[in-house]
């Protein structure tokens, strides 16, 4: 099957705006080995794995250079995307000294970062070697983390981009839905996980991340990232809660749903539980209110208006604005300038956790679209996606 470079080619057009909106009069990818040492941003604008030393070089003026060896030239040819491609058998330093003298930046990006992951493609050996390529150059001196240009390029979301990813999250929200149905007392969490490999086998997606989907049923089963074990099980009278998201053309969703099982006789929700969950589901919902491009993610204080499901809620705990993309939880900590007349629309998580006694957690995430200035695809969350769910 022919490999498409659809958004590798879109991401390339973002780049050198990006470069001359950040300072920088160059950006480089220093590879090698991909398959065994990969850098993130490589897949993000180039798509192939290259095998050889290998060097992409952009610039502010839409200069898009590759030097790679010699057995790699075609498929960076076919991929379409570079306007210069040098092919090398022996040695690449000369290769890549020269191409920097044509236009002496005064800083060159790297793939380096001590706080964003998918910023730190370029490993130490790496590092050292290209140390040692420019040596004999005046751009030993000139290296800069490319952290904040990768943020931005990974967080302004192309059209295509988008529209995978609301495939992802559609597809996602069908298998919610279908889980939903099948959901019944007495399963354990290995049963509801395979319930739900097994709708994702139907819908042809693979899991966002290993050990997907991460599932808390009832007060003992541990909170966070665990494996699902046998030993937990649904029971009257406790809360059961879903982490889950699908790899669909590429691309991921991530959600958090949680479902209640009422004891036998028990005529609604529990008061504590139902005031954790509305307090949870208007925060999420009061976000838009004040996200914004520019707008710092991290933790955030929701409205406490009288009138507020929030108000009354002690050590509620909320995090908000983690860019979502080809992979789960890889983003800069900022969405950009505030005011940026090249602010693009940007894809965030919204998460919001309340501990309850008796160690029930109620944690929920959505995804939205930050466009402009307003928040697209607010959510509309209830118990199980619509209704709590009852059994008798």
């Amino acid at each position: 099957m022919t490999q498409e470079f659809t958004i590798q080619l879109e991401k390339l057009g973002q780049v050198a705006p990006l470069l001359k909106e950040h300072g920088l009069d160059a950006w480089l990818i220093f590879v090698r080995e991909t398959t065994l040492t990969p850098d993130p941003a490589l897949d993000l604008v180039v798509g192939l794995s290259m095998t050889w030393l290998s060097a992409f070089i952009f610039t502010p003026d839409g200069q898009r250079i590759a030097i790679v060896g010699r057995y790699d030239v075609d498929s960076v040819r076919a991929m379409g995307g570079f306007s210069e491609i040098i092919g090398y058998d022996q040695d690449i330093k000369p290769h890549l000294s020269e191409v920097f003298m044509r236009f002496s930046p005064a800083t060159i990006a790297l793939n380096f970062s001590e706080n964003d992951p998918a910023s730190d493609g370029l490993s130490h050996g790496l590092w050292r070697l290209l140390n040692i390529a420019l040596a004999e150059t005046p751009y030993k001196h000139t290296l800069v983390s490319a952290e904040k240009l990768i943020g931005a390029l990974r967080g302004r979301k192309t059209d295509s981009e988008i529209d995978r990813m609301r495939v992802a999250i559609q597809t996602t929200e069908e298998i919610v839905k279908q889980l939903s149905g099948r959901l019944r007392l007495g399963l354990n969490e290995v049963e509801v996980s395979e319930m739900v490999q097994t709708l994702m086998a139907e819908h042809q997606v693979t899991p966002a991340w290993p050990h997907c989907p991460n599932i808390t049923a009832g007060p003992y089963s541990p909170i966070g990232h665990a494996m699902p074990s046998p030993e937990h099980r649904i029971e009257p009278g406790t809360l059961l809660h879903l982490d889950l998201g699908v790899v669909q053309g590429e691309y991921v969703s991530d959600l958090q749903r949680v479902w209640y099982f009422p004891k036998m006789g028990e005529p609604s929700v529990p008061a504590p539980v139902q005031k954790a969950f509305d307090a949870v589901r208007g925060a999420i919902l009061a976000a838009p209110a004040c996200s914004n491009p520019g707008c710092r993610a991290g933790r955030w204080t929701p409205p406490r208006e009288p009138s507020s499901p929030t108000k009354a809620i002690q050590n509620i705990s909320m995090r908000w604005g983690t860019t979502w993309g080809a992979r789960c939880t890889m983003a800069p900590g900022c969405w950009g300038r505030a005011g940026s007349a090249t602010a693009k629309p940007r894809k965030v998580w919204l998460k919001w956790a309340i501990s309850l006694r008796w160690n029930w957690g109620l944690r929920c995430r959505t995804m939205a679209l930050l466009a402009w200035k307003k928040m697209c695809w607010s959510p509309q969350m209830g118990w199980s996606g619509s209704q709590r769910r009852r059994f008798s």
